[in-house]
């Protein structure tokens, strides 16, 4: 008796065992979507003030050379170079603010034009129109005295670009007195 019931426990046991080995597997799916937005990186150039190199009451002296070095910064008057009774006063270096949507690094580029129509090129010129007087401020002045030629933006700013120059008021040259002028394009590029 003992023999039989412990065959009927091993059988039952081995049904129970093979039940739970044929019981069927599940599979299933999903599709999960995905997607990439693209946008562009931004500049917004801002001109905060314009480069002046102040006023100069020429003297005795046969040249004078203003300038505004502001490659380290905000410069505020005008350096004064030469001898003689010249005097010069005021000016401030020019500003330019740079806002963006990413942190990188940028070369900056100056190009200058009188204001005069059609433009002399590198120089400034009086505001009457007098196409003959004219005093030379040239891109390489401007480049030397100036921020650049790169800077490493942030997005969080600020990103300032200082404008400075070098001009050479010479007194050998009849200037007519008044407002010399002309227009710098600071272009700011991504690297």
């Amino acid at each position: 008796m003992k023999s039989y019931k412990m065959k009927a426990v091993a059988l039952a046991f081995t049904a129970i065992f093979f039940t739970a080995t044929w019981a069927q597997a599940a599979t299933d799916n999903v599709v999960v979507p995905t997607t990439l937005t693209v946008a562009a990186a931004t500049l917004d150039l801002t001109l905060v003030s314009n480069l002046d190199f102040g006023s100069i009451i020429l003297g005795t002296n046969l040249t004078n050379t203003l300038e505004i070095d502001a490659g380290a910064g905000a410069v505020v008057g005008t350096t004064l170079a030469g001898t003689g009774t010249s005097v010069a006063s005021g000016g401030a270096s020019g500003l330019v603010t740079v806002a963006t949507n990413v942190d990188s690094n940028a070369t900056i580029g100056y190009a200058i034009a009188s204001t005069n129509t059609p433009a002399n090129g590198e120089n400034l010129d009086i505001f009457s129109g007098d196409t003959d007087d004219l005093i030379p401020l040239t891109s390489a002045s401007i480049v030397a005295n100036s921020t650049g030629p790169s800077i490493q933006l942030t997005a969080a700013g600020p990103n300032q670009v200082h404008i400075g120059g070098l001009i050479t008021v010479n007194n050998s040259t009849v200037l007519t007195t008044g407002a010399y002028g002309a227009n710098i394009t600071v272009t700011v590029t991504h690297q």
